[in-house]
């Protein structure tokens, strides 16, 4: 059975812990090297060449933004892939589905997503996220059935392809992308049982 490995991209710079976390100890604040895109491109370029597929790189406020960073690194790799991290409540699906289609283009097929249901309260409300764990998973469940009607995809296929996002999303959506309220208590569902985005 083959094994998939990947690396980590530092967007919120590097050093020689893997323990500090600049989100949540003191230390992790001030990290030796800085990410500046010089430096990730070393990482990235480094990480290619001894033949790993993709690069985990995370989404929060103390990190650098994910979509930006990994498009800046296209130019400076050949191969590698990026999984790019993302929260269902900082954008809508369609927006999120614009976005994975013109990366998938650009970059020639190297986008992988990450998909975020949550995490920590305080990080969650920076971004104006006030939902409670049971919402969250209900509004990622909602967010990936929009994206995989906008691909024109199954629940069973992992990946899209750049033909599955020559087709423009429908002018007027079946379905609107809504915030969950207290008063929806579905039971919360994201499962991709062959494989697709990772919830976390």
């Amino acid at each position: 059975m083959p094994i998939t490995t990947h690396w980590f991209l530092p967007t919120h710079g590097d050093g020689r812990s893997v323990v500090d976390r600049p989100h949540t100890t003191p230390t992790g604040a001030d990290t030796p090297r800085r990410p500046d895109i010089d430096y990730l491109a070393q990482v990235a370029q480094a990480v290619e060449h001894l033949g790993f597929t993709g690069m985990l790189t995370p989404t929060g406020s103390w990190c650098q933004d994910a979509w930006i960073t990994t498009a800046a690194l296209l130019a400076r790799t050949k191969r590698i892939k990026f999984l790019v991290a993302f929260r269902p409540g900082s954008l809508s699906p369609t927006l999120a589905a614009q976005l994975a289609c013109t990366y998938q283009k650009v970059s020639d097929g190297r986008l992988l997503l990450n998909i975020v249901t949550g995490g920590e309260s305080t990080e969650q409300q920076r971004y104006g996220d006030w939902l409670d764990h049971d919402e969250r998973y209900a509004r990622t469940d909602e967010f990936l059935a929009i994206m995989r009607g906008i691909f024109g995809v199954s629940r069973s296929t992992s990946t899209v392809s750049t033909t599955a996002c020559t087709a423009r999303p429908p002018s007027n959506p079946r379905h609107r992308f809504r915030r969950c309220t207290s008063a929806d208590r579905r039971t919360p569902r994201c499962r991709w049982p062959h494989g697709g985005p990772t919830c976390t």
